[in-house]
């Protein structure tokens, strides 16, 4: 399988592959992208400050903890939060007691901080049109939760490797069990 049709960054799929690779936090696609958002009276720098800022005070931790979280570089959060949420644990849990809530509150708050991007900033609105039907997939290799742990060029090498097209990456993500093991995590299918 060739890059060109595969690879197609922020613009329409650029064949029936419709897949669209998502870079790093430079992407415009991506939750970590620079672009401030406001919800409920509060600016968040991005997305994925707004998704752990969310989990961390639904958690209870002081809001003077959350506004060190906010002052991190967007490729930072995940691991920052993880810190202060270590350091300011509730009461009668550990991060495996709350490892099922951590998951689904990532899933939710990530998709309802890119719902009021799309609603606030209209360059990621477009390029989120652009990409139609696209199966988009986040290529950011620091990210193995909700992308799949390589850059776009290692995914593109692997996909050839694997003679893997778009409808058996999209029948991965539906079964999680057929999944290879090189792959990160990522949103269920049906989100």
């Amino acid at each position: 399988m060739q890059r060109e049709q595969i690879l197609s960054r922020g613009k329409a799929p650029m064949d029936e592959g419709k897949i669209v690779l998502v870079g790093n936090e430079s992407d415009v696609l991506h939750c970590g992208y620079s672009h401030a958002i406001s919800d409920a009276g509060k600016r968040y720098p991005s997305a994925v400050h707004y998704t752990h800022s969310m989990i961390l005070s639904q958690l209870g931790v002081d809001e003077n903890v959350i506004l060190e979280l906010l002052c991190t570089s967007a490729c930072d959060v995940p691991l920052k939060a993880r810190q202060l949420l270590l350091e300011n644990m509730p009461a009668g849990h550990d991060m495996n007691s709350l490892a099922s809530y951590l998951q689904s509150s990532k899933q939710a708050y990530s998709m309802q901080g890119l719902r009021l991007r799309v609603d606030q900033d209209k360059l990621f609105e477009k390029a989120l049109m652009n990409t139609k039907d696209a199966l988009l997939i986040v290529c950011d290799p620091r990210d193995k939760e909700l992308g799949i742990g390589m850059d776009e060029n290692q995914f593109v090498e692997w996909m050839a490797r694997e003679k893997a097209d778009s409808q058996m990456v999209e029948f991965w993500m539906k079964n999680e069990a057929a999944k290879p093991p090189a792959l990160g995590g990522y949103f269920p299918a049906t989100q």
